[in-house]
């Protein structure tokens, strides 16, 4: 009886609606607390529950912010692109994982990471947002001059190249 009033005040019970929770992660997903959260919110999508999606995304997007780690950052904002497509809430979804490549950028930058550079650039590629795209490939040409590393100029040069033929096709 008093499990039920309190259940009815919404302070837990057998009747309170409560969130699913990741499972514990694995073995792939050891260094990435943001990667149960995804699962999650990929296993809401294929039952058709976007709603359930965007509630796993949430903590995504939480894990990945805290740990400061571009990888994760990436992954959240690819995450919300897939999740926009099948959501009523598509422009708010698109703006966040526009901000995670924004905060992925930021991170991968500070941490002298081509790869995420060039990754952000990528995800931003997916946006459709040209300009960004265009800043990334500055900050990574400007990192592999400052590297003084001719393997890195040249893999920006490449990737360069080839975002252009996409942008121009």
């Amino acid at each position: 009886m008093a499990s039920a009033f309190l259940a009815y005040l919404g302070f837990g019970g057998p009747t309170t609606k409560t969130e699913a929770v990741p499972e514990p992660p694995r073995p792939e997903e050891s260094g990435r607390p943001w990667a149960p959260h995804l699962r999650a919110a990929g296993e809401a999508l294929s039952r058709g529950d976007a709603k359930g999606a965007v509630r796993a995304l949430q903590a995504a997007d939480q894990c990945a912010l805290a740990c400061g780690q571009w990888e994760g950052m990436v992954e959240v904002g690819d995450a919300h692109l897939r999740v926009a497509d099948a959501s009523r809430a598509r422009k708010v979804l698109v703006s966040r994982a526009h901000q995670n490549y924004l905060s992925a950028l930021y991170c991968a930058r500070q941490q002298h990471n081509l790869d995420g550079v060039l990754r952000t650039a990528a995800g931003f590629a997916a946006l459709g947002d040209r300009e960004s795209v265009d800043q990334c490939l500055l900050i990574a040409e400007g990192m592999a001059e400052t590297a003084n590393d001719e393997a890195a100029r040249g893999r920006v040069r490449r990737v360069t190249a080839r975002m252009t033929a996409r942008h121009s096709a």
